[in-house]
């Protein structure tokens, strides 16, 4: 058996660790949305908030270690009585949020010219690099090679389990969030004249603009910051109880003594990335363009040369003919050139 304890964790804690900040950042403007802070700000005005804000390292460091408290709270229950109760409770509050807000946001006029911009192609922008992004972003999404799907398909006891309908409803769940939260931002945006970003620049210095002008605004930015600090508390739980678990099943700990040993492995790494500067795209670029990637391509070659095809698919019980026969074919040949295309292409383009 290959020894791969350190490569798993770095492909798994290192994404959330290095991305405290950010967690810090939602919980500050989760604040700052109830109490109005926002109100009557124009683009510059948020610009310079955000600026003084995140260089605010002692509030950021006190918010990043709350965030850090309400994950333990959630780890000491374990997966049943913790992250599974949490996602359990606080998913459905999601999805009811995002609806609402997609609903106010379509009701706005010029609403439609944000709908035509996420679902009508533009093929003039259509190119490698393109393809490259999406294809990074679908690794990056669907959670290839990180250590939290090997640990939870672990805890999974039902030896007749159809893995692979398991996957295709993650895949086509993940497909709708991602459509839902586009409807809950981009329309009410071009509605409210504003200029389509991303990343840090849409949510943190663009958003909070679109509730200025909203009805029921200040309640609706609330429902924004709130929904997303859901979406990364049950991400990040998720992901932290993959962590625990591979280091106590493989330094043979209990969980009372993993959880301070995590909070330290946290606290160290989330305090080097508060600048979100230097340290943060390096482990930005290590983790998307690299480990995960490398991390795919390994799991792939090792199940269609090594363990075997045969085996993998009778592990997932899969049933259906075609999807067999499709299964062996895309992981033990496709699957391996197309990691490796993504890979050279993200290096070289």
């Amino acid at each position: 058996m290959v020894d791969c304890r350190l490569p798993p964790l770095c492909r798994c804690a290192d994404d959330y660790i290095y991305t405290l900040p950010i967690y810090a950042w939602i919980l500050g403007y989760l604040y700052n949305t109830v109490a109005g802070t926002f109100a009557g700000l124009n683009a510059n005005g948020l610009s310079s908030f955000f600026e003084q804000f995140s260089a605010d390292k002692p509030l950021i460091i006190s918010l990043m270690m709350l965030n850090i408290a309400i994950n333990m709270l959630v780890l000491r229950g374990g997966v049943k009585k913790g992250v599974e109760l949490l996602t359990k409770a606080l998913l459905p509050v999601l999805g009811v949020i995002m609806v609402v807000l997609i609903i106010a946001g379509l009701r706005m006029e010029g609403a439609f010219e944000g709908v035509k911009y996420l679902f009508k192609p533009d093929y003039s922008l259509f190119n490698i690099s393109s393809l490259k992004n999406a294809l990074g972003q679908a690794f990056y999404a669907i959670g290839l090679a990180i250590l939290a799907n090997m640990v939870f398909g672990s805890y999974l006891k039902n030896p007749d389990e159809n893995i692979g309908k398991t996957s295709a409803v993650i895949c086509i769940s993940l497909v709708t969030a991602g459509v839902m939260a586009g409807l809950m931002i981009f329309p009410a945006l071009f509605a409210s004249g504003l200029k389509a970003q991303s990343g840090v620049a849409l949510v943190f210095m663009t958003v909070p603009l679109i509730f200025d002008t909203m009805p029921l605004g200040r309640l609706m930015g609330t429902l924004f910051f709130l929904g997303f600090y859901i979406a990364a508390l049950t991400s990040s739980t998720g992901v932290a109880e993959a962590v625990i678990g591979m280091i106590m099943e493989q330094f043979h700990m209990n969980r009372k003594k993993t959880l301070p040993f995590l909070i330290a492995i946290m606290t160290i790494i989330g305090y080097f990335a508060l600048p979100a500067g230097d340290f943060f795209n390096i482990c930005d670029i290590i983790t998307s363009n690299y480990l995960i990637i490398l991390g795919a391509l390994a799991i792939a070659i090792f199940t269609g040369w090594i363990w075997g095809v045969d085996n993998f698919v009778e592990a997932i019980n899969v049933k259906n003919h075609f999807v067999k026969l499709w299964m062996k074919i895309s992981v033990k040949y496709i699957a391996p050139v197309v990691i490796v295309i993504i890979f050279v292409t993200s290096i070289f383009l």
